[in-house]
């Protein structure tokens, strides 16, 4: 180590006791020139205590502060204070190296005249103390100076007033702080030697973790339209996650970052997108896409699985959920479970018996209700989609498709395939057996009648339509086709089954009868034709005939004359 000239300023001496029998613990405030400026790195320091400015006998042996920080030239320590050194003046001798060499001590010329007197009744026992005035008595400073708490002579605690604000801050753990000029910051613990936690912004609170930011680091006295700064934001813990909305929260996780006001993020790489005016910095919300808003994705949700991917909301007010295994509402069961295997959302009732409801509204208060209802000893039951009126005290329901245990789909309406074509049944000769013809299908369905007809206004809804209607009577229908008829609540229903091969099947019995009659009426036809010809030619003989009968009478009409 080179030796410069060097000088040690002693600032201030504190003694304070804890029982009169042992050494008390001092507080020793200095500044170190190196050079003939401030300071910085750290230093071994040996401090010495003499009873006379010269000459004397040390009160007790040096004591050696081997790698203490100096920061633009201050630094901190505390040691023992010798009991004979207490009420009765002293004079204090330091010396210095560089904490980077074991070489010998450099003693700083001159000694510093100390009285070490014991504070007698500001004193805090080591046992305890009974009977204080908490107004009056206290630990703490009564300066703007940080109180301090180490363990080990490590800082593990810090309290701290800002310009003489009734609200401080409070930081507890390794590498941990806030930014200057933040005031009601909160750090509980966390960090480490590589990366600790900081408080950018008034009122932000980090629980633990490390690497973690509650604000939006930008910097002081910037003229940003909209919030100057993120306060009241909160981080759990975790590592590398950031709060950066106003009272934005990070539940803990994993380079998570809650970017809108009021917004919440959790897991692994969720993200709620930040203020485009900002440029974070830190892993929670470097990168991560921006709005053109300075509020972010205000009051968004996103809680994001394990998967190492970003999980991003996409605008203000969203609740996101990402789960690859799955997601369960009222039950855990799914994914693995046998009976729900490569299930994604599983939705069950709270109670046993209970109908399985999912409520969609407008903001009129109106809007459909999916429902799933249990069945008789443990069955599916029933599954329907309605309509929802609750704009009045007594909600209204409307069923407009149902799902029947048995399979049966009802709709009480028209319904429509815009692509057109036909609604398929499995029809394969491979998939049937016991096939045969169909016959009296033409006089089966002629014994059907068509009727015209309006629903009873008390008829439930849920099985009728409004206006006039054309169809068949249930009860005419089921002596013909009994197989049509079904029940609903009660109600006989039609479901026409296979009526397109019973109509196929009345033409072709149609074309049958036509063949016969048109061989019948070719015969007849023929027959007249016959007949006919005779009758021309019994027509001809007779007019022949009458034309000789007519000459002969010419012949005698003349003989006569």
């Amino acid at each position: 180590m080179t030796t410069p000239a060097r000088k040690l300023l002693l600032l201030s001496l504190l003694l304070s006791l804890g029982h009169v029998v042992s050494a008390a613990p001092m507080r020793y405030h200095g500044q170190l020139s190196d050079g003939g400026r401030p300071a910085n790195g750290r230093y071994d320091l040996q401090i010495s205590l003499y009873s006379s400015a010269e000459a004397g006998t040390p009160l007790d042996y040096p004591t050696t502060l081997e790698d203490v920080e100096v920061v633009d030239g201050q630094f901190q320590v505390e040691l023992e204070a010798p009991p004979a050194a207490q009420n009765s003046p002293a004079w204090l001798q330091a010396a210095v190296r560089d904490g980077a060499s074991n070489g010998a001590f450099n003693e700083i010329a001159g000694r510093e005249k100390v009285t070490l007197a014991p504070l007698i009744g500001a004193c805090w026992d080591t046992t305890g103390n009974s009977g204080i005035n908490a107004a009056t008595e206290f630990i703490g400073t009564t300066d703007l100076n940080d109180l301090v708490l180490r363990s080990g002579n490590i800082q593990v605690g810090r309290f701290s007033a800002v310009n003489g604000l009734e609200v401080g801050n409070v930081i507890f753990g390794r590498q941990n702080f806030e930014r200057g000029g933040v005031r009601g910051a909160v750090v509980a613990g966390g960090g480490n030697s590589f990366v600790g936690n900081v408080v950018t912004d008034d009122f932000g609170v980090i629980g633990g973790g490390s690497g973690n930011m509650a604000g939006d680091d930008s910097p002081i006295g910037v003229d940003l339209p909209g919030p100057q700064s993120a306060t009241y934001a909160t981080v759990s813990g975790g590592g590398g996650n950031q709060a950066s909305g106003n009272f934005s929260s990070v539940a803990g996780g994993s380079k998570n970052c809650a970017g809108g006001d009021y917004s919440w993020a959790g897991g692994r790489r969720a993200k709620v997108r930040r203020n485009s005016l900002l440029d974070p910095t830190i892993t929670g919300c470097s990168n991560v896409a921006s709005t053109n808003t300075v509020t972010g994705d205000q009051g968004s949700f996103v809680w994001a699985d394990s998967q190492d991917i970003d999980f991003t909301s996409t605008g203000a007010n969203q609740f996101l959920l990402r789960a690859q295994g799955g997601m369960g509402l009222n039950t855990a069961r799914l994914g693995a479970a046998a009976d729900l295997r490569l299930s994604e959302v599983v939705i069950k009732n709270g109670t046993s018996g209970d109908n399985t409801d999912i409520t969609l509204m407008n903001d009129g208060n109106r809007g459909y209700n999916i429902v799933s209802v249990p069945g008789s000893g443990g069955a599916a039951g029933s599954f329907s989609i309605g309509e929802v009126d609750a704009r009045a005290a007594a909600v209204g329901f409307a069923s407009r498709l149902l799902i029947a245990p048995n399979g049966d789909v009802s709709v009480t309406a028209n319904a429509f395939k815009p692509g057109g074509g036909a609604w398929s049944v499995a029809s394969d000769a491979r998939l049937k057996r016991d096939v045969s013809r169909l016959s009296g299908s033409l006089d089966r369905l002629l014994d059907l009648h068509g009727v015209s007809f309006n629903y009873r206004d008390d008829a439930p809804k849920t099985l009728t339509a409004p206006g006039p209607q054309i169809g068949f009577i249930a009860q005419d229908v089921e002596k013909v086709f009994p197989q049509w008829i079904s029940e609903v609540d009660g109600y006989k229903t039609i479901s026409i089954k296979g009526f397109e091969a019973m109509v196929v099947e009345a033409l072709r019995e149609l074309r049958s009868e036509s063949a016969i009659i048109d061989s019948t009426q070719a015969e007849t036809l023929e027959g007249l034709r016959a007949e006919n010809l005779a009758l021309r030619a019994d027509n001809a003989a007779l007019k022949a005939q009458d034309q000789a009968i007519k000459v002969r009478l010419d012949a005698l009409e003349a003989r006569l004359k």
